[in-house]
């Protein structure tokens, strides 16, 4: 249990989490650098800034649409229109990019409190948990803002304030955040879910009132979403399914008289995904690798990291779950509950189709809660018997250097999706032109970008370090 702070506990408080913020300078700056040199793509943003530039910004709130994103939408068209040219826009959408992936970081680490050096070693690995998990890294393409990353930053403070002490003004604040969540990204109906399943469990920020507007709002927009006539494709891309990515229409003939077999596969493959990383987009990569004797060190490392620390957190919310009468006990159990919610609702989100990125906004609370159980952990080493103990230290210490390798690794991916994103522009930037010649706006978008796109790049590029081509390409 924690103690009462005081005046030097607090000193100390906000020295340790000095060292946490310093800790996590050198990663945050290699990912602002990295993110910064990844041209936009010329697959999907020229498309989005179309749109941008033709449609009414009412047209963005049509909810028959598959896929409805308005605040998203208005945030890109406030950009274009404050911008004096499409280059300024571009410039200022890329550093409005990097800025929210910095704070999503920011945030996260505003929320972890280490108390002594044990709790700083355990919020250093929580935060390399983050920057290093699928959703997060899938959710740093830029489109050319990403609508998750947003989601979470909103997400964060959101969680903050339901453990506070409860203020007139926080219902209002839970409400007006999840509506901007949902506009964001219809996954956003999460945070909404979480707010209210942490009230039901007492949680001293959520009153009565903020639960029932709540639920109001997301029982009305799913009922709106329901009712509202629109073009439901069965299955929207392709389907990860076993040991293989299906094309479209050939899951379409195979599955498209009864998919709900396939609808509860991909919902549990993004489950998956987030507590033992995988399977990847439905494919059982890993699996395959290992049955072919061929399998790659950074697969084992994301694998056996992400299984042992799913273990390690099940132990502390089993912990959490005994210890719940308690004060500190009650918080960790509705931080496990509400992170089951969001991994399981996360899942549901991608139930025609499973990518990395619909377990985006599970990556922060799966993230604190790996804080709280490799604390945890580590205190219950330090009092245990030393027979136990150097095991322990060991396993711990080789859990987090697994996650800051992967936490490298998405450095690493980004130097590649640089690389990957320019040869799109090297191969397909003629084929687009002739192929969309008599959509103008859509010409010049790509005119505008192109110089962005065909930029030399600086540094290594997309190449690993020699050091790290032992794990093969991530």
């Amino acid at each position: 249990m924690e103690a009462t702070p005081g005046i030097e506990t607090g000193r100390r408080g906000r020295a340790w989490h000095a060292a946490l913020l310093l800790l996590s300078v050198p990663l945050g700056v290699a990912l602002a650098v990295a993110l910064w040199r990844v041209p936009y793509a010329i697959s999907e943003t020229v498309a989005v800034l179309e749109d941008v530039q033709r449609q009414n910004v009412l047209s963005f709130f049509d909810l028959s649409h598959a896929y409805v994103r308005p605040v998203f939408y208005a945030l890109l068209v406030g950009v274009w229109t404050a911008a004096d040219s499409l280059a300024t826009a571009v410039a200022w959408m890329k550093g409005l990019h990097v800025a929210t992936a910095l704070l999503v970081v920011g945030a996260f680490v505003a929320l972890v409190r280490p108390r002594n050096a044990l709790s700083l070693g355990a919020a250093a690995v929580a935060v390399t948990v983050l920057v290093g998990s699928p959703g997060f890294r899938d959710n740093l393409e830029n489109l050319p803002l990403n609508q998750m990353l947003l989601v979470m930053l909103v997400a964060l403070p959101t969680w903050a304030l339901v453990e506070r002490p409860r203020r007139w003004w926080h219902g209002l604040a839970f409400v007006a955040a999840t509506a901007l969540a949902i506009g964001l990204k219809e996954q956003g109906l999460l945070l909404g879910v979480a707010v209210v399943a942490a009230g039901l469990m007492r949680a001293p920020g959520v009153s009565r009132g903020a639960m029932v507007a709540l639920t109001a709002l997301v029982i009305a927009y799913l009922g709106l979403r329901i009712l509202t006539p629109g073009t439901w494709e069965v299955f929207m891309q392709d389907v990860g399914l076993g040991f293989r990515r299906m094309p479209r229409q050939e899951a379409l003939t195979r599955f498209g008289d009864w998919p709900y077999g396939v609808y509860l596969y991909s919902m549990t493959s993004t489950a998956l995904r987030v507590l033992f990383a995988e399977p990847t987009d439905g494919v059982f990569g890993f699996m395959r690798q290992a049955l072919d004797g061929e399998y790659q060190t950074w697969a084992v490392i994301e694998v056996l990291s992400s299984t042992a620390l799913t273990i390690v957190i099940g132990w502390w919310g089993l912990r959490a779950w005994r210890e719940r009468h308690s004060s500190e006990g009650a918080t960790a159990w509705r931080l496990a509950v509400v992170t089951g919610l969001i991994v399981a609702g996360s899942g549901a989100f991608g139930f025609n189709f499973t990518r990395d990125r619909f377990g985006g906004l599970a990556a922060p609370f799966y993230a604190l809660c790996a804080f709280h159980a490799l604390r945890a952990a580590a205190e219950r080493a330090a009092q245990g018997r030393r027979l136990l103990l150097w095991p322990a230290v060991v396993l711990l210490l080789a859990l987090a250097g697994a996650w800051q390798v992967r936490a490298i690794g998405t450095v690493l991916y980004l130097r590649a999706t640089a690389e990957k994103n320019q040869r799109e522009w090297l191969i397909d930037v003629r084929l687009r032109r002739a192929t969309f010649a008599d959509r103008e706006v859509y010409l010049s978008t790509i005119d505008a970008l192109v110089e962005q796109g065909l930029r030399p790049l600086s540094g290594r590029g997309g190449r690993d370090p020699r050091w790290y081509r032992i794990f093969g390409s991530w």
